[in-house]
């Protein structure tokens, strides 16, 4: 019974052993180790170690080899590498503003930059431009600080963590007659790795139209009615001198003109044309 005790803590004792001599095991209690059984000479032993690490920055890897048999040269036993950790964001950018607008109008175009993660969106930049015309903008951020040069803004809305945003409202109007290919185009970028870049980059083509002239258009008003009366006056004092097969309609009036406006000895006929 003795006997078979002491081997049992013998075998247990050795088990480590065991295995690096048969080179069957690789455990990861603390950091990683491997038994890889007897290394002939002039061979090699590749292993393969796969981590993540949760947070940016550098990672050291520091590892070490031993042998049962005395080695001539330990100073190449150790060793450290180092690697540099980039953080994985994705900034999904949306604006929201009007698509169209009257010229001369102001307007208000609000940027939400969010960050989707995984990690912290390092370093947010954002860069916003605006077309030739429009007017100087005002800017105001909730994150971050931002300036203006002329029809460009640039902010700095530094580090946006897991599931933060960042919000940049711009005020700006537009020119008094309406301008072709008018646009905002905004670049937002983060110093951590961007998962997703086709949703950084939004811009705003707003539709602009000129308002109408003051007095201007319809049937009847302004100088047009005028004269359109002083057609029919006219028109009036040839039909009392002229004969009907040989009258003749001139002048431009409005559309909206019909037959029962016209003097009741004008109802008889119909007009040969209207030149």
């Amino acid at each position: 019974m003795d006997f078979l005790k002491q081997l049992g803590m013998l075998l247990r004792m050795n088990l480590l052993g065991l295995l690096q001599r048969l080179g069957l095991a690789c455990t990861t209690v603390i950091g990683v180790t491997c038994a890889v059984g007897v290394a002939q000479g002039a061979t090699h032993t590749n292993i393969v170690v796969k981590a993540t690490h949760p947070v940016a920055g550098t990672a050291q890897v520091l590892w070490s080899a031993s042998g049962d048999q005395p080695d001539p040269n330990s100073s190449d036993n150790t060793g450290v590498s180092s690697t540099t950790i980039q953080a994985q964001a994705d900034v999904a950018v949306t604006v929201n503003g009007p698509t169209s607008a009257l010229a001369g109008s102001a307007l208000t175009y609000t940027y939400t930059a969010t960050n989707l993660g995984p990690n912290d969106a390092a370093g947010v930049t954002a860069n916003i431009r605006l077309s030739t015309g429009m007017s100087v903008p005002t800017v105001t951020t909730t994150r971050g600080t931002c300036t203006i040069a002329q029809l460009v803004i640039d902010c700095a809305l530094g580090d946006i963590p897991n599931g933060g945003a960042a919000t940049i409202t711009v005020h700006t109007a537009m020119p008094a007659t309406a301008i072709n290919g008018a646009q905002l185009s905004a670049f937002f970028a983060t110093a951590s790795t961007d998962l997703v870049l086709t949703n950084n980059n939004p811009v705003t083509r707003p539709d602009f139209t000129t308002p109408p002239s003051a007095g201007g258009g319809g049937g009847g008003g302004g100088s047009s009615s005028a004269l359109w009366l002083l057609a029919l006056t006219a028109l009036t004092m040839v039909r009392r001198y002229a004969r009907p097969s040989r009258l003749r309609i001139s002048g431009v009036g409005p559309s909206n003109v019909s037959i029962a406006t016209l003097p009741t000895y004008f109802r008889s006929f119909t007009p040969t044309g209207v030149v």
